[in-house]
């Protein structure tokens, strides 16, 4: 196992308002770790849809807490994970999302958001502990 060479944690409120201070603390930690704005933005793109998820799926749209804890590890590995106390939603165990069709209104409803957290993270993985659903991401820069 890996050392941290940094951390961050904290509570948030799981809701639509706080989405703006949530991506702003992960983005504000992720700036300290001298990634490339392409990484950065990938961050961005997966927390948002993963934290948008929780707060629709975990928490059926209601308020929640949210513990954010954030590390980088060997200076070129950034962990994010999302520890919410809602209903039990695994995003890796959704189907792969189907993009071969000709428009994109032909899209399915859902999913798209984990479909495109997966394309830009290293490693998604979930697991229940308790009562507890922990969400671990990982990303090489």
């Amino acid at each position: 196992m890996l050392t941290p060479d940094k951390e961050a944690e904290k509570r948030f409120i799981a809701n639509s308002k706080n989405l703006a201070i949530i991506l702003e603390f992960v983005n504000e930690f992720v700036h300290s770790c001298m990634t490339s704005a392409k990484v950065k933005k990938q961050i961005e793109l997966a927390v948002e849809e993963m934290v948008v998820n929780i707060i629709q799926y975990a928490y059926d749209g209601k308020d929640g807490p949210l513990d954010i804890r954030l590390s980088q590890q060997d200076s070129k590995l950034l962990q994010i994970e999302l520890i919410d106390w809602g209903q039990r939603f695994d995003p890796t165990r959704l189907a792969a999302k189907d993009l071969s069709v000709d428009k994109i209104e032909e899209l399915e409803e859902g999913g798209l958001g984990i479909f495109l957290a997966n394309q830009v993270m290293d490693n998604i993985q979930y697991q229940r502990l308790g009562t507890e659903n922990h969400l671990l991401m990982r990303k090489d820069f």
